[in-house]
């Protein structure tokens, strides 16, 4: 913070300093003790731009940034590919979305009601996210599948769009803009955007609104939105014997403030759950937001392991979280640990 000042009145160049203004994963752990509530990461990733701007930034971040503008995500076309799989198993029972805007697929359109505590219908669009996508599509198929069961319609995209998080913590403002622009006609088209991945939901509901693009989707975590509906099936399921313990992460918890509706559903499906001793808005981080493997991959990597060293301290057998990159990152910190998504849990349980 005080070399981000320095750089503003011209006694630090950015150029000499800029490593400093990586060295964040925009995890919001520092503001849990702050009693003047300072938003370190909003600084530091203003920082950032300003670099990026500059055309300073490291060759790993101009790089990125490219391929982001290539393809409006950031991983390549396997994206595409893997949607494709995801929209040829769900189309029979879900219209896809236009990045046009709401558009269904052959088979016309449908109502989509809204979880049982609603009491209205409405328009819901699943996002999947980027990371689940790459990186676990069963999870996208199965949490089609999953509302479904419980009787929740909701649209699919149909091309492989990023939120723009991803850009917006390197750095490159300009095409977080663009790709949110985009995005928002798509989002303006739907009452309620859900998703796993909190990231996104942060994304929609408060960068979003931070950069003076506010859409009338309304953004919800999945598991927030799925909670009432959850509750018949729940009760005719036999407990998972052993216990678990929850990771909660960064965006879910001190960005969203959600932390107790995952803790209900655990309850709900093991025999025990167990705390880390950091945990709530005092948890510590898997290590792998804020673009920071991007720039200290080491870093990133000795978070999630600390993260991992408290997890076998904890004695659970399973460690659950509610978000597709912690259960990336803390996978591969610790290969040999059972790592899942909740909402895999649900998949297989109830679908």
């Amino acid at each position: 913070m005080t070399l981000v000042y320095l750089t503003e009145i011209a006694s630090a160049k950015p150029g000499e300093v800029k490593k400093a203004f990586s060295m964040c994963v925009d995890c919001r752990h520092c503001m849990t003790p702050c009693i003047h509530k300072i938003d370190v990461p909003k600084v530091l990733i203003a920082a950032r731009a300003k670099v990026f701007a500059s055309g300073i930034a490291d060759d790993n971040i101009k790089k990125f940034a490219g391929s982001l503008e290539k393809y409006d995500h950031p991983y390549s076309h396997v994206m595409e590919d893997n949607l494709k799989e995801v929209l040829d198993g769900v189309s029979m029972t879900r219209p896809a979305a236009s990045v046009s805007g709401p558009s269904p697929v052959p088979g016309g359109t449908q109502t989509v009601p809204a979880p049982p505590a609603g009491g209205t219908t409405e328009r819901v669009l699943y996002f999947p996210g980027c990371t689940a996508l790459r990186y676990d599509k069963e999870l996208v198929k199965g949490a089609v599948r999953l509302l479904g069961r419980l009787g929740i319609g909701a649209d699919v995209m149909d091309t492989p769009l990023c939120c723009g998080y991803p850009g917006y913590a390197a750095g490159n403002t300009e095409w977080f803009i663009k790709i949110a622009s985009k995005l928002k006609k798509v989002l303006d088209g739907y009452d309620t955007v859900i998703s796993t991945c909190p990231t996104c939901i942060t994304t929609f509901k408060t960068l979003y609104h931070r950069h003076g693009i506010d859409s009338k989707a309304r953004p919800v975590h999945m598991l927030e939105y799925i909670a009432p509906a959850l509750q018949p099936l729940l009760d005719g399921i036999r407990k998972e014997d052993g216990t678990a313990a929850y990771h909660d992460p960064c965006h879910l918890g001190r960005h969203l403030g959600v932390y107790d509706v995952p803790r209900e559903i655990i309850d709900r499906l093991y025999a025990g759950r167990v705390e880390f001793l950091w945990n709530r808005d005092d948890a510590n981080c898997c290590g792998g937001g804020g673009a920071v493997p991007l720039t200290l991959l080491g870093t990133s990597a000795r978070i999630a392991k600390r993260r991992m060293d408290e997890f076998r301290r904890t004695g659970a057998g399973v460690l659950l979280t509610a978000c597709p990159s912690c259960v990336r990152w803390l996978r591969r910190a610790d290969q040999d640990a059972k790592v899942r998504d909740i909402t895999h849990v649900l998949i297989e349980r109830l679908v």
